[in-house]
């Protein structure tokens, strides 16, 4: 079970994770999990696997939480969001952008060519999210893990988010 874990961790691209947002390379890497159409391999088994497996350090030494397949286009704050989906906001702070119960690092929310649903952009712009350009959203400053929590409810619902493509740090490294 170990090495499957660590088989969708480094599948989920390990390069883009964690404290320094380095950029994938695009040579040699597979590419990134897609969302499971399985609901029970969220809430099986499987769950406790990424619940209880140990960090991983990646190539630039930052400490890579798993992230379930939920959050497979969402390299950081997947990392939380499968905490606080395993009930464990211990786990949740300890992963690389999180300072005192606060996330620090930025985010940037890509909706790419769409947009979030009216539901999202209004909880976007409750978090003080700012659309910056067509599809692309941003928050600089740091954001509570409460704050996290309620952006997590809506962005692991394909239908509730408006079809997320990417999340990334704006601040890390």
């Amino acid at each position: 079970m170990k090495s499957v874990l660590r088989t969708a961790v480094l599948l989920s691209g390990l390069s883009a994770f964690g404290a320094g947002c380095l950029s994938m390379p695009t040579t040699g890497q597979r590419a990134p999990l897609q969302p499971t159409e399985n609901k029970k391999t969220l809430l099986g088994n499987e769950r406790n696997s990424y619940c209880t497996a140990e960090p991983e350090e990646n190539e630039i030494g930052a400490m890579v939480y798993p992230i379930s397949p939920a959050y497979w286009n969402m390299p950081h704050l997947g990392q939380i969001f499968t905490a606080l989906d395993c009930n464990n906001r211990e786990r949740a702070m300890n992963v690389p952008g999180m300072r005192d119960g606060t996330y620090v690092s930025g985010i940037s929310l890509s909706w790419g060519d769409g947009a979030p649903t009216s539901e999202m952009a209004a909880l976007l712009k409750k978090l003080g999210f700012t659309e910056t350009k067509s599809g692309l959203w941003q928050k600089d400053d740091p954001i509570s893990l409460d704050g996290l929590d309620q952006l997590r409810a809506l962005l692991r619902d394909p239908e509730k988010n408006g079809g997320l493509e990417s999340e990334d740090c704006l601040n890390c490294g």
